[in-house]
């Protein structure tokens, strides 16, 4: 299949609705955004035990795209899948390690530190280092009267109260703190520290993350500024706990649960409007047996053929009207170059203007001639460059006249002028002697 021509009706409207619809769009985009989503949630929740296996299934996801691209002749979709494919990679690993470095990671601190019951509030915080929640005795409650808060150069507010019980302890072990609950001093009312019945505590983990350290530094601060300000005294290492009810001691893990989940939800609606833009396709009715024909030899070079309108090179946007469009082959040289070009980031040239079949005679300077040989075969070949080895594009019909473009020894590049086949392409002047065009006027 050479050449040809169809008629090209727009379709209504070139949005990213309409692109939903067709087929090559979610050939395209859907196994990129699968590797997204799939390193996204990995990341976040794997990362912890399987951080070794996170990176090398990125690699791995990289190695896959420099495949596709090595192969990009192979298959039609190869190459743009090759390009969308490391971007997925990026933005899913880094998407997911920072949900889990952020939120994520504390529910699983949580689900791996211990609980201790029944804990003094004079009772060492070095006995229970490695709890993650605790349930004090009765006697155990927060000291409000002797909170203060501390603001950050951003104007946060951490709020601390030492906590206390009957005992005469010298120093503080346990401090309740919270955000933005407390007055600059002798008031506090974070969490559950007003209820008279509360007696759980939710450590305060100390984290310095990739993107996000923990809260655990500024209350630091606040629980030395308590010190100073009610001259207390609080043992080296501390321990900061959020004050609940006993029935409670999931809260912390649940909102950061909630906030992973609001996250993950954010990255994966964003990313599936980003990538999904760059696919977006205007798309223009083409005859089903124009595509047949087109694609029945060759399906997965689709792309060496190429839409022309009144001698110019379209793109799919240009067809703004019911209209007659031309295809010519072109071969994989040719879409090759225009390919490694686009690469580049330099638009193509548009290849020079060829006339329409009723294009007039041209000037009596111009060489022009008529094909003589092929009667027997409808035509003679016609081939896309000099060499003799260079693709076949068809047959040029026995008496079609022709214009001389360019002439290199026994090969002849033409126009043509009247008859059917190839509009633009090298053929032999004589074969062993037989002569197959014959110059007619100049």
């Amino acid at each position: 299949m050479n050449g040809g021509t169809f008629t090209a009706k727009p379709k209504p409207g070139g949005s990213l609705f309409a692109s939903l619809r067709q087929g090559e769009f979610w050939a395209l985009w859907a196994p990129q955004f699968a590797v997204f989503l799939f390193l996204l949630f990995f990341y976040a929740f794997g990362f912890m035990k399987l951080p070794s296996i996170c990176v090398i299934l990125s690699g791995i996801f990289f190695m896959i795209a420099g495949v596709l691209f090595a192969f990009r002749k192979e298959g039609r979709t190869f190459l743009p899948t090759s390009m969308l494919l490391p971007v997925a990679v990026a933005a899913g690993s880094v998407g997911g390690l920072y949900v889990y470095d952020v939120y994520a990671i504390y529910p699983q601190f949580y689900s791996n530190a211990r609980v201790y019951t029944d804990v003094l509030a004079s009772q060492s915080a070095e006995a229970v280092a490695d709890a993650g929640k605790l349930i004090f005795t009765d006697a155990a409650y927060v000291d409000r009267p002797h909170s203060v808060s501390y603001i950050t150069e951003r104007g946060s507010v951490f709020c601390v109260a030492p906590v206390r019980d009957s005992g005469n302890a010298v120093e503080i072990q346990y401090w309740a703190v919270g955000t933005g609950c407390c007055s600059a001093s002798g008031d506090f009312w974070c969490d559950d520290s007003k209820d008279s019945k509360a007696k759980g505590g939710i450590v305060i983990f100390d984290n310095e993350g990739f993107f996000s350290g923990s809260s655990y530094d500024e209350f630091s601060k606040a629980s030395r500024k308590a010190e100073a300000t009610y001259q207390l005294l609080s043992v080296h290492h501390p321990r900061y706990l959020r004050w609940v009810n006993d029935d409670d001691l999931n809260r912390v893990a649940n909102e950061y649960n909630l906030k992973a989940g609001l996250s993950l939800t954010a990255c994966t609606m964003a990313y599936a409007v980003l990538s999904g833009g760059p696919l977006r396709f205007d798309g223009h009715d083409l005859p089903t047996s124009l595509a047949g024909k087109m694609t029945s030899s060759a399906p997965e070079h689709a792309s060496w053929f190429e839409l022309r309108r009144d001698g110019r090179s379209l793109k799919s946007s240009d067809l703004v009207e019911e209209a007659v469009y031309h295809f010519e082959y072109l071969g994989p040289e040719v879409a090759e170059a225009q390919s490694q070009m686009t690469m580049a980031g330099a638009e193509p040239e548009d290849p020079e203007p060829l006339p329409a079949a009723s294009t007039a005679p041209a000037s009596a300077s111009t060489a022009r001639w008529r094909i003589t040989g092929g009667a027997d075969k409808g035509g003679i070949i016609v081939r896309q460059s000099e060499s003799l080895k260079s693709p076949e594009l068809g047959r040029v019909s026995t008496g079609a006249i022709v214009e001389e473009v360019a002439r290199v020894g026994e090969r002849l590049c033409y126009r043509l002028e009247e008859g059917s086949g190839p509009a633009k392409g090298w053929v032999s002047i004589r074969v062993s002697g037989k002569e197959l065009v014959e110059k007619i006027a100049s």
